[in-house]
């Protein structure tokens, strides 16, 4: 019931669906954020050791993807890796430990395909990653009209892209099923913190690596909230209560 909640508050947004025919590599990314940030909540809504280790591969083998897809996913790989290690260090740093090397294991082919590929074309790299000095990215930093241009394409983008629907079915839902579940806040406290880096990541860019910052904006602005759009309605979608499960007869596995 929840999924159908979620998907039908993402579909809310018409210019979601229409950008779904456009063949640009952002669909593939927001297919593998979303699948990773997915994945993610079920490995801390997992009951068993054994199967939130799974999970952790799985995230791993997500967020590799991602990764792979485009340049934006490379940061999210490593946001992923950390959220996955710091809610682990409920059990202590050893768990914290293993679940970054079990999301390390499972983007292990994909980070090696990718390493592979920026070696082959290290030589044709993009402007953003063309280095500027520290002198001219402090200008930047320090320029208030970057912050303010980027203030208003994110406004403009997530208005067109963000419907109020979307929130109205999210607060109806979670009203009608209020107090008949259990909520779980870690998993969506997982996926927001994850969505907030990304924010952050992207902003950072534009405001100290672009240096056509205008015709960056208008170019990608619109597509870069769309990867979070399907994150954001996640973990929203996540802390609505969930139904509660019967107690399991079984032990639980040692950690």
């Amino acid at each position: 019931f929840w999924g159908g909640v979620a998907g039908g508050a993402m579909l809310s947004s018409l210019f979601y669906i229409r950008h779904g025919g456009s063949q640009y590599a952002d669909n593939t990314l927001i297919l593998t954020m979303t699948a990773t940030l997915i994945t993610l909540a079920l490995a801390i809504e997992a009951e068993l050791a054994a199967e939130r280790h799974r999970w952790l591969i799985v995230v791993g083998a997500a967020a590799g993807c991602a990764a792979w897809t485009k340049n934006e996913g490379l940061l999210f790989a490593v946001f992923v890796g950390v959220v996955a290690a710091a809610v682990s260090l409920r059990g202590g740093l050893r768990q914290s430990v293993r679940a970054a090397v079990r999301v390390a294991i499972g983007a292990a082919p994909f980070a090696a395909a990718l390493l592979i590929h920026k070696a082959a074309l290290a030589a044709s790299t993009t402007d953003l990653l063309q280095q500027d000095g520290w002198g001219v990215t402090g200008a930047r930093l320090a320029d208030g009209e970057r912050y303010a241009a980027v203030g208003r394409a994110a406004y403009s983008a997530w208005s067109l892209i963000g419907n109020p629907l979307s929130v109205v079915l999210l607060l109806a839902a979670a009203v009608a099923a209020y107090g008949r579940g259990t909520t779980r806040f870690a998993a969506a406290a997982a996926v927001l913190v994850v969505t907030l880096l990304q924010v952050v990541s992207y902003a950072t860019v534009y405001l100290a690596l672009s240096p056509q910052l205008i015709w960056h904006l208008q170019e990608s602005s619109d597509r870069t909230a769309l990867h979070l759009w399907p994150c954001v309605v996640a973990g929203l979608a996540l802390l609505l209560p969930a139904p509660t499960r019967p107690a399991s007869t079984s032990l639980r596995e040692a950690e």
